[in-house]
C-alpha cells in the first residue's frame, strides 16, 4: 500500500514539473521508513491519532519523530478538546457581528441596511 501512495506522489511531482516548471522536490530520491507509534485503543480515534502523529512528524522534521502520546479514551477526549479549542481560537468568526448560520455580516433575508423615508 505504501508503494501505491509513493507512486502516486511521484506521478504528482512529475506532473508538477511538466505543467508548472517546478522541480523543487521532483529530483529527490524518496525513501520509506517505519516509525514506531502508539496504537489506538478504541474504534473511533483514528483521526485524532493521525493528527497527533502528523504533528509529531512536522515538529521533529527532518529527523524521525519519537511518538509518545497516550491513546486511552480520556487522553483521546482531551486531545479532541485541545484540537477543537485550537481551531476555534484561530477562527475569525465574530459572533456579535456575523450570522451564526452562514457567517455573513448581514444574515440572509434581513432586509436593507438603510431605511428610505
Amino acid at each position: 500500500m505504501l508503494e501505491e501512495y509513493t507512486g502516486n506522489y511521484c506521478e504528482f511531482l512529475k506532473m508538477r514539473k511538466i505543467c508548472h516548471a517546478k522541480n523543487d522536490w521532483g529530483s529527490i530520491k524518496w525513501r520509506g521508513a517505519s516509525m514506531p507509534h502508539p496504537l489506538r485503543q478504541d474504534s473511533s480515534s483514528c483521526g485524532v491519532i493521525v493528527t497527533m502523529m502528523a504533528k509529531a512528524v512536522m515538529e521533529a522534521f527532518p529527523a524521525l519523530s519519537l511518538m509518545s502520546f497516550g491513546t486511552s479514551k480520556k487522553e483521546m477526549a482531551n486531545a479532541r478538546t485541545k484540537f477543537g479549542l485550537g481551531l476555534l481560537s484561530g477562527s475569525v468568526f465574530d459572533m456579535d457581528n456575523h450570522c451564526a448560520m452562514c457567517s455573513a455580516s448581514k444574515p440572509p433575508g434581513s432586509g436593507p441596511t438603510t431605511t428610505d423615508g
